[in-house]
């Protein structure tokens, strides 16, 4: 009886673990910054990665949103995590609102990804001007 109450309890730490792991994902994406302040107070991993090693903060970078990139980096969001391709945060930023975010959270301008292309060169070839400028300067 002892040896099936124990496994129930893990299942049910694994179960609850990966639903809110695959909410946090969610909530980036739709729900509110107040929505993700929640979730993010719940203890939730997240540094956690999707298949493609996207993290929260990836999403929330690309979804433009500075409230919840600026929430996730408080809640000690890791900004050197890469995707498969190498990737980090900084080279999926467009707006120069969140670029700065990032840069005064330490994110590394001279980051390369798998190719050898830095956040500098990505932004010159996508052909953001203003956001070439806030990585020079």
């Amino acid at each position: 009886m002892k040896k099936i109450l124990i496994i129930l309890i893990l299942l049910s730490i694994s179960l609850y673990s990966a639903t809110t792991d695959e909410e946090i994902f969610k909530t980036v994406r739709y729900g509110s910054s107040l929505e993700l302040k929640n979730i993010l107070d719940s203890g939730v991993n997240i540094n956690i990665q999707d298949n493609d090693g996207k993290t929260p903060l990836r999403i929330a970078v690309e979804s433009g949103s500075p409230k919840k990139v600026k929430l996730l980096l408080e809640a000690g969001a890791d900004i050197t995590i890469k995707n498969k391709y190498g990737q980090d945060v900084l080279m999926w930023a467009r707006s120069v609102q969140i670029t700065n975010i990032l840069l005064d959270a330490g994110a590394d301008i001279n980051s390369q990804d798998n190719d050898g292309f830095t956040p500098l060169m990505i932004t010159i070839v996508n052909g953001d001007d203003l956001k070439a400028k806030e990585l020079i300067n």
